[in-house]
């Protein structure tokens, strides 16, 4: 018997003896004298040999599951519905969840503590569904919101099973477009609801001993689940004659959104199930659309369009007279909220009007946010793959050969060599190990690349082979040695050339790995999976022993497969698109165990990026939860999103461009800080910028503060500065057309043209250092600063500079609570404070609030303006071109942020502008050159590699 199964038991007969009604009291001690008192008891009744590894290993696996914890969810819902779930649990039992509730326990391992969250949350949320015992119709509508690959598959699992219990006869669960991950999905919900074998009830099998009950089914063999659909084949309706209403059980249909199946799906219902006379089914209804966040155009396949398969839902759901609808969606981006023909007759069917679920993630989830920001806890994973330039240019034709492996591929490959080793030595011999790579959309670019990696893999393999244990090392052992140390070693960083990269320090030593290592890799397959390729080359469940693949391939292979034990990623693509936001999600989720092993190579570009969107969406997750606080509706969430900076912007050009020249959005004034991360990068129009706004803050200096100790935050302040001054202001400065407030836009007329008693009296503040030993201080507008300073770099056409690089920051948050009085500030943020309260990091330190919460307390305050002179930063000799400017650059160059407070009792302000495609596309991919622009769907979606 394996190591694994030893501890397997061991950890199993210690957790039967863990008390589960007292939680808060189970210790690191505790479970140390379980585990120790379990173990002589479990290797005599199993016949085992268990030493003092097998009980170390146990005890850290046990302590890991206990220390997880998980925040409740928050419910922001319209006040038009009667609450009905609690009061019928007891009549209608709650067998299907039981059953459930203990298959996650004693086989999937989840903590107690994750478990009753998710209980707490599917309850929360069948509240606000429709109650299928009802004796009128409902229409309810609403979206859950996770995060990316956090597991929502157990969340929507979980309403299924109270959807059971309560009634409802009929569930539609809708996967993605790819039938590989519809079987993983229909794998996953014959374990978690069905309770066996699909294939079962509609091919008439007679079940086996083997799969005669599978998952929950082996904890309750009462009760059933009829699945029209298999692990095989997706819904069918040749030779299906049985009606709905002769199944006693609940029937579960897992398709995949095609718009073919949808509209068999339709017939089917319509012609076999429907009232004659209406057309209409009276059997209650729960429709969970599990990819609701179908953000782009995938493809140009008509049965993946996503206007068809929108329909194709809607007339589902219209067969129906009780109904329930409910999207899961890993980003609060979803189409259906920035879609601007919301509201729309006939164009608003999907819209969640009744209510928005807002999941927490468990403490051991690796998210964006916690990866992407420089102070996150997992920020060490990031590195730089900046040269894969060098040998295949980001944009590329079909057919384009690689030149070779860059370093950066090299070193990652190397890694997840290193890794498989760490892994064994850590006794996870038999979990499966994936390396994903993706640095192209085309096949045959792809095929090149497998070609080249895995010659690469060989050579390494052979090196190993041969040499590992050698006295005398050969250069490539030196070079993997050399990686270890630099990646997994006790230096305080990885150092590549000049960049300097966080890390962890791992246990394992050089000696140990080596003696391990050429067994670790041997069992490596290196293959091209895309959406044709994806079913023969990603069977994890054929590998008893694990598998361990290098996987390379397209946006098919990252939109919604999941690699099984995913320990390093290289990514190399344009960094705009949309997709990527899913596609980043093949390398969040869940690493206990191995979480110091994993890495991430894309360009520095991309991670900036990756940075801005996580903040964006972390910042929308905490607008949920500040609107629950303040008794809002989902429609003032949907326009709060389609306000979001530029990425609704992004996502809705994505998905509108091949259809319209211009886009019309609307969005929201109050609430918000906006910036101008994008400056002039000519000398003449940077003095002009300087020369307006230093004359404006002379001539209204009257209103300048004059003893700054009154104030929460001490900076140069203007107080009370009357509407006309800063429009004034506002009209004169000139920024690049991308920015959302420009000279000439529609932000700036709004103001102007406003009559709200919000923006008749402002702030406006100068952004400043504090003083500094030995350095003199820069006269600006007649007042004394120390410049802040901000890394850059060239964007767009007009090569104008971008603050912060693809961070695109120009402001801090601290400026957010500038102009203040003392007690001003103090009111503010203890509101942001309450918010914020019990929401923790992953270190453990309450979370950090952003710059539009302090806009969005509801107290009164002025709007404000930040006037920003900043100090251009060189770029240490990464980037010459930078260095040169900031050489021959011998003034400040100043931005402006714009802050407008969100006052309970007064109207918010919105308005509406149009773009047209070279605005977008000068935002999405840095030029107006058509030429320059990538394309919007992979070429696997449609070209299958069989």
């Amino acid at each position: 018997m394996g190591t694994n199964e030893i501890v397997r038991i061991l950890e199993d007969a210690a957790d039967a003896m863990i008390p589960k009604d007292k939680l808060e009291e189970i210790t690191e001690s505790r479970i140390k004298e379980i585990v120790e008192v379990m173990a002589p008891m479990a290797a005599v009744l199993n016949n085992v040999g268990i030493d003092q590894k097998h009980i170390d290993e146990a005890i850290a696996n046990l302590e890991t599951r206990y220390a997880i914890t998980m925040d409740t969810g928050v419910l922001l819902k319209e006040d038009n519905y009667k609450k009905w779930y609690f009061s019928s649990k007891a009549e209608r039992g709650t067998a299907y969840w039981d059953r459930y509730n203990r298959y996650l326990e004693k086989d999937v391992k989840l903590p107690k503590k994750v478990i009753n969250k998710i209980e707490e949350a599917s309850e929360d949320i069948m509240d606000v569904l429709g109650d299928p015992y009802s004796q009128t119709s409902f229409q309810r509508k609403g979206l859950v919101i996770g995060s990316v690959q956090s597991g929502k598959t157990s969340n929507y699992t979980a309403l299924i099973n109270k959807a059971a219990d309560s009634g409802y006869k009929v569930i539609i669960l809708l996967t993605g477009t790819i039938e590989k991950l519809r079987k993983q999905t229909q794998g996953r919900i014959d374990d978690g609801f069905v309770g066996a074998d699909s294939r079962n009830f509609i091919e008439n099998k007679k079940p086996s001993k083997k799969n005669a009950h599978l998952g929950v089914g082996r904890y309750n063999t009462s009760i059933n689940v009829a699945s029209f659909t298999t692990t095989d084949k997706d819904f069918d309706s040749k030779g299906l004659n049985v009606k709905l209403t002769s199944v006693a059980d609940p029937v579960i249909f897992v398709i995949k959104k095609n718009k073919s199946i949808l509209e068999k799906l339709h017939t089917w219902l319509k012609n076999k199930n429907a009232n004659p006379t209406t057309g209409i089914i009276d059997l209650p209804m729960l429709l969970i659309d599990d990819e609701a966040d179908n953000a782009s155009v995938n493809t140009n396949n008509p049965e993946k369009d996503p206007t068809a398969i929108n329909n194709g839902i809607r007339n589902l759901l219209r067969l129906f007279n009780k109904y329930s609808y409910v999207g899961f969606t890993a980003t609060p981006f979803a189409n259906i909220f920035i879609d601007p023909q919301i509201g729309v007759e006939g164009n608003d069917d999907l819209f969640p009007k009744d209510f928005i679920y807002l999941l927490e993630q468990p403490s051991n989830y690796v998210g964006p946010t916690q990866m992407y920001r420089e102070d996150g806890e997992y920020n060490y994973m990031v590195r730089h793959n900046d040269d894969m330039e060098e040998m295949l240019e980001l944009k590329h034709k079909n057919g384009t050969r690689m030149v070779g492996l860059p370093n950066s591929l090299k070193h990652s490959i190397n890694l997840f060599l290193l890794a498989n080793a760490v892994r064994d030595l850590r006794g996870d011999e038999n979990k499966h190990r994936s390396m994903l790579i993706h640095v192209s959309r085309f096949i045959s670019v792809q095929r090149d690349v497998q070609e080249q990696v895995k010659n690469y893999f060989n050579f390494a393999k052979e090196q190993i082979k041969n040499y590992a244990l050698a006295e005398k090392e050969v250069p490539y052992i030196q070079e993997l040695r050399a990686l270890f140390e630099k990646e997994y070693g006790q230096e305080p960083t990885a150092n590549y050339g000049i960049e300097k990269f966080k890390k962890i320090p791992i246990k394992e030593s050089w000696a140990h790995i080596k003696n391990v290592l050429y067994k670790a890799i041997s069992p490596i397959q290196v293959h091209t999976v895309n959406s044709g390729s994806a079913a023969q080359r990603m069977n994890y469940e054929e590998y008893e022993e694990g598998l361990r693949l290098i996987a390379i391939g397209g946006l098919s292979l990252a939109r919604g497969l999941t690699l099984e034990g995913l320990m390093v990623s290289y990514f190399y693509r344009n960094t705009k698109m949309y997709d990527t936001l899913m596609q980043m999600g093949r390398w969040f989720g869940y690493r206990d165990g191995y979480r110091d092993l994993c890495r991430l190579w894309t360009s520095s570009e991309s991670a900036g990026w990756y940075e801005h969107i996580a903040e964006a969406t972390e910042e929308l997750r905490n607008e949920v939860r500040n609107m629950v606080w303040q008794n809002k509706r989902p429609i003032d969430f949907g326009l709060r999103v389609r306000s979001a900076e530029d990425t609704p912007l992004i996502v809705t050009a994505r998905n509108k461009l091949r259809h319209s020249e211009q886009i019309k959005l609307v969005r929201q004034l109050n609430g918000r800080m906006i910036e101008t991360p994008i400056l002039p990068s000519k000398p003449k129009e940077i003095e002009a910028n300087n020369t307006i706004i230093e004359n404006w803050l002379v001539n209204y200096k009257a209103y300048s503060i004059k003893d700054l100790s009154i104030l929460g935050v001490q900076k140069p302040t203007f107080k009370d500065v009357p509407k006309d001054a800063i429009i004034e202001l506002l009209m004169l400065v000139e920024y690049p057309y991308m920015n959302e407030f420009s000279k000439d836009s529609v932000f700036v007329g709004e103001i102007k043209k406003s009559t709200s008693k919000i923006f008749d009296k402002w702030d406006v503040v100068v952004a400043t250092n504090r003083p500094q030993k030995n350095v003199e201080a820069k006269i600006f507008g007649e007042i004394d600063i120390y410049p802040i300073t901000r890394s850059f770099d060239f964007f767009g056409t007009g090569h104008y500079i971008r603050m912060s690089k693809s961070k695109k920051r120009l402001g801090s948050t601290e400026y957010a609570l500038t102009g203040l009085l003392k007690e001003e500030k103090e009111s503010i943020e203890k509101s942001v404070n309450e918010l914020l309260h019990g929401q923790k990091n992953k270190k453990g330190g309450q979370k950090s609030p952003t710059q539009n919460m302090y806009f969005n307390t509801g107290i009164p305050r002025n709007p404000l303006v930040v006037i920003y002179p900043v100090q251009l930063k060189g770029s240490e000799g990464v980037d010459p071109e930078v260095d040169k400017y900031v050489d021959e650059t011998n003034q400040l160059i100043t931005g402006i942020s714009i802050g407008i407070p969100d006052i309970k009792g007064v109207k918010s302000e919105t308005y509406e502008y149009v773009v047209n495609k070279v605005y977008q596309m000068e935002l999405i991919e840095g030029s107006s050159n058509q030429y320059d622009w990538d394309e919007e769907y992979d070429e696997d979606d449609d070209q299958l590699d069989n």
